[in-house]
């Protein structure tokens, strides 16, 4: 058995031969230089993580059941706050996202919780599930 070699904490891992990650763009740009390799790993896989809750949020909320689910259990705001915080570094999230908050739009008479969540004003309107009942009368 080899000897572990003591890295101090805090110091960044240098000469390490890690292949940079492909799953986000999170531990890119200018301040991330800066920080050590294991905390890049750390912000890489919490985009990523963010991407894939999103988006199966996203799918699975075109069943009605899940939109109801995700109204009632108050999903919608941190779905809402991916849209302010997190869309820059993780465009898959933002979409992922916005695709979940649209489904729930088309909840008749989910307006007030889309507003009370931060969700973007065009959410808001019920504009969404009036579309829908005009498609669904259309299909008759």
């Amino acid at each position: 058995m080899g000897k572990r070699e003591e890295v101090a904490p805090g110091a960044a891992m240098q000469g390490s031969k890690r292949a940079p990650s492909a799953a986000g763009s999170a531990g890119s740009g200018p301040m991330s230089r800066a920080l050590p390799a294991q905390i890049q790993d750390q912000l890489t896989a919490s985009a990523a993580s963010l991407a894939n809750a999103s988006g199966a949020l996203h799918h699975l909320s075109v069943l009605d059941g899940a939109k109801c689910a995700l109204l009632e259990a108050g999903a919608l705001r941190h779905l809402a706050a991916v849209l302010r915080n997190g869309g820059a570094s993780s465009p898959a999230a933002w979409d992922g996202a916005l695709g979940a908050l649209w489904n729930a739009s088309l909840v008749a008479g989910s307006e007030g919780a889309l507003a009370a969540a931060g969700a973007p004003g065009f959410l808001c309107t019920g504009a969404q599930s009036m579309c829908l009942q005009l498609q669904r009368s259309c299909e008759d």
